[in-house]
């Protein structure tokens, strides 16, 4: 497809996708792995996480390193999250893809989201997540939320953000680079852009 063409030229190794509205279950392709979620009662949401087979992500004794579908194991999933472990050659980590709910949903109800997923976080820290937050960041700076790149007024998911960020001590990277055109977001007709999409990691990498 012309998305995973873009993913090559543009040498990206772990894709995080959301609302593919995929079943559950593996999906390859010529060029990826693609893990799906599954999506809920009426087939609507589920995330994605696609992992390059063509492209090396390291190299060992001069070889180069592939991942292999045999490298992942799914710890979690549900429509809107997928937790996994990725055990490869030189590099172990945890993933999450999740997507949160946005404003239209009651404050109780996104709070009780994320809540969860910080449960389900408590049992696999993860590594890296790649995150549809719904969520805008930018004012308010800390070692996990820089205010730097699109940077906008912290919202209420923002909050949340904030806090689990915090909490896991995950650092959203495209918070701390000088890029003012990172937008994640457009809307169809007003053309307004906005910043809802993160890619917090651990300090260590």
């Amino acid at each position: 497809s012309h998305y995973q063409h873009q993913f090559l030229t543009m040498g990206v190794h772990i894709v995080g996708l959301q609302e593919t509205r995929r079943q559950q279950g593996v999906h390859s392709s010529k060029s990826f792995y693609a893990y799906s979620s599954g999506t809920d009662d009426r087939g609507s949401g589920a995330v994605e996480l696609r992992l390059c087979k063509d492209l090396p992500y390291g190299k060992r004794d001069n070889e180069d390193l592939h991942f292999r579908d045999s490298h992942l194991r799914v710890l979690h999933q549900d429509h809107r999250r997928l937790l996994v472990k990725l055990t490869a050659p030189g590099l172990c980590c945890s993933i999450l893809v999740a997507h949160a709910l946005d404003h239209s949903y009651p404050e109780p109800l996104r709070r009780e989201w994320w809540t969860a997923t910080e449960a389900l976080l408590d049992r696999w820290r993860p590594q890296l997540v790649l995150m549809d937050a719904n969520a805008r960041v930018g004012d308010i700076d800390s070692d996990q939320i820089g205010t730097l790149g699109y940077a906008q007024t912290q919202d209420s998911n923002g909050d949340f953000l904030h806090l689990m960020a915090t909490h896991f001590e995950l650092t959203a990277v495209n918070t701390i680079c000088h890029d003012d055109t990172g937008w994640t977001w457009r809307h169809n007709r007003s053309g307004k852009t906005s910043r809802i999409d993160y890619i917090p990691c651990c300090k260590e990498w």
